[in-house]
């Protein structure tokens, strides 16, 4: 294919060019520029190889067609033409893709993109990026490990300011969840046990409960998407630990005030999704107008993978997918933001539009928070606000 393009340049340049050493010198040179841009074409765009043998074609063409005049000598207006409007032909036929793309792929509307960049600039930068908390690994020869560990989390949790996030997190929050629940099993074996036992049986569960509490918190500062619905889990994970009577017995009156009242700050929530959506979306368009490529968590969207950022061919970012996740980004985030002003729960539309958006549910994310928003003004927001569960009246039901 490269040898039949030079040659096809080179039968061209040699009716664009009467003096045939200019000829010489100049073939050579847009042959190489040929090449290049049809490289780049192949991989940036991308072009289809049917579509750049098309194009290698109308050299051919439009040195048959002049070949009399050029002969004759007769290079008019007409002739050079000709040449430009195939020349113009031959260099936007690779671009088609690309300009299909721009033609057709739906964005937002500019007051759209206007309130979502005044939130993401308004937020910018006022929480610092999330850092991570790291898994204690007690030593073998501590008696206590449960114990370290739960000191190990506080210390961190004291040492790091700002937001937490990101996969060692989850990691985290699972080994919490574990020991609380292996905890309340236990206790619900034993026999008849002293309060002063309950007590003392019951502090693994209180440290557990205590953490999260405290580690929800510092998720809801972050500015990713995927920790706000990370922080939605725990809280649903936590409204039905203290729907349990025995719960507010077993961490006392402080760690119970300080669960419910994460629970009930509808307005923390909600601020932090609103400041998660903006700051998701403004990152990744900063990120891909930067040059990103493939691999690059810049180019999720809050940390979730989109359909137009899946694996091309190349393994790179083409200027095609560029432009695809930079609308697409757009139109999921303006989704977000309509549900966060309606403030009902997505319909099963709503949830439907948004699966449209964004490739496969990875393995390691369960039905029931996918789509991302699924959790978002369903029904356990309102138990968490229900006067059930508020510090003068413990132990009682929805």
């Amino acid at each position: 294919g490269v040898f039949i393009l030079v040659f096809a340049i080179s039968q061209w340049s040699g009716q664009l060019f009467s003096s045939p050493v200019i000829a010489a010198i100049a073939s050579p040179l847009l042959s190489y520029l040929a090449i290049c841009l049809a490289f780049t074409a192949l991989l940036f765009i991308p072009t289809p190889v049917w579509l750049l043998t098309v194009a290698t074609c109308i050299p051919f063409v439009a040195t048959f067609v002049a070949m009399g005049r050029w002969m004759d000598g007769r290079l008019g207006r007409s002739y050079w033409a000709w040449h430009a409007g195939c020349l113009a032909v031959c260099l936007l036929l690779p671009t088609t893709p690309l300009l299909l793309a721009l033609a057709t792929e739906p964005t937002i509307p500019a007051n759209a993109a206007r309130v979502l960049m005044e939130h993401a600039d308004r937020w910018a930068g006022v929480q610092g990026e999330p850092q991570n908390l790291v898994m204690p690994v007690p030593d073998s020869s501590i008696d206590d490990q449960r114990q370290f560990s739960f000191q190990e989390l506080r210390r961190q949790l004291t040492t790091i300011a700002g937001p937490i996030g990101g996969y060692h997190v989850s990691q985290v929050t699972d080994y919490l969840q574990h020991e609380a629940t292996e905890t309340r099993r236990s206790l619900h074996l034993k026999e008849e046990p002293s309060p002063e036992a309950i007590q003392q049986a019951a502090n693994p569960y209180r440290n557990a409960l205590e953490l999260l509490v405290n580690i929800v918190k510092r998720m809801r500062l972050s500015p990713q998407l995927r920790v706000q619905n990370d922080a939605d889990q725990l809280e649903i994970w936590l409204l039905q630990e203290l729907q349990a009577p025995e719960t507010r017995n077993w961490i006392g009156d402080a760690n119970y005030r300080a669960a419910v009242q994460l629970l009930s700050d509808a307005t923390a929530r909600n601020d932090a999704r609103r400041r998660a959506v903006a700051l998701s979306w403004s990152r990744q368009q900063v990120k891909l107008d930067q040059g990103a490529i493939k691999g690059d968590l810049g180019i999720l969207f809050g940390g979730y993978l989109l359909r137009a950022g899946q694996t091309s061919e190349f393994n790179i970012m083409t200027w095609q997918q560029r432009v695809c996740l930079k609308r697409q980004a757009s139109r999921v985030a303006w989704e977000f933001w309509q549900l966060l002003e309606r403030k009902t729960a997505p319909t099963p539309e709503d949830l439907q539009r948004l699966t449209t958006f964004f490739a496969d549910r990875p393995q390691h994310i369960s039905a029931d928070e996918w789509p991302p928003a699924r959790q978002w003004f369903g029904e356990w927001e309102r138990q968490g606000l229900n006067p059930a569960h508020s510090v003068d009246s413990p132990g009682q039901q929805p």
